[in-house]
């Protein structure tokens, strides 16, 4: 064979090598630059023995977990105790702080006699020192709300029992508050029903 033919059937076979290289990558392999993984396979593998041994199963490469979900929390509206009320109450009284007075004023004494009424009588009040001390808090109950021949009952009022400096003499008297959203609001008669 002469040399110029060695040539040629050695050129021959590193064509055809570089054609299957081709191949292998257009129809399909590992390519590591685009992420693409060949799908493992499964086989079975015959020993010398003539056993079969069962196929490996394949390993997952991630495992993703569900992400717990937060238990909601809600935040309790701390309660008002009665001596800061009795505080807010008194100053408010003292100083025909309006305002304050109607904010705390029970949504069934405005039913009654009306936003308006209410104001203007809660502005008309002649600031006077209270001297109020508490000499007793009841457990929260029904009460009956009675002013003006006009009755409503209403559930989770507590009675306040006071003691009430007048003229250098002391009276007891009992008040009633509701807790409404951690706060105590309270009842009046602020003229006419409506």
């Amino acid at each position: 064979m002469s040399l110029t033919t060695v040539g040629r059937v050695l050129m021959s076979i590193g064509v055809m090598l570089i054609m299957g290289g081709l191949i292998g990558v257009f129809v399909g392999g590992d390519d590591p630059a685009t992420g693409d993984v060949a799908t493992p396979t499964t086989s079975t593998t015959t020993t010398t023995s003539g056993t079969t041994r069962s196929p490996t199963p394949p390993v997952p490469t991630s495992t993703t977990l569900p992400i717990p979900t937060p238990m909601p929390t809600t935040t309790p509206v701390p309660t008002e105790d009665p001596e800061t009320f009795l505080e807010i109450l008194s100053t408010a009284l003292e100083t025909v702080d309006s305002a304050t007075l109607m904010a705390r004023l029970n949504q069934a004494t405005i039913d009654r006699y009306g936003a308006d009424q209410c104001l203007k009588y809660l502005e008309s009040i002649d600031p006077a020192e209270q001297n109020i001390t508490i000499r007793d808090v009841g457990v929260p109950g029904p009460w009956n709300y009675l002013t003006d021949e006009v009755s409503t009952s209403i559930d989770d009022v507590t009675a306040i029992e006071v003691n009430r400096l007048v003229n250098s003499q002391t009276l007891i008297q009992e008040l009633h508050w509701k807790l409404v959203d951690g706060q105590y609001t309270w009842f009046t008669d602020c003229g006419q029903p409506t």
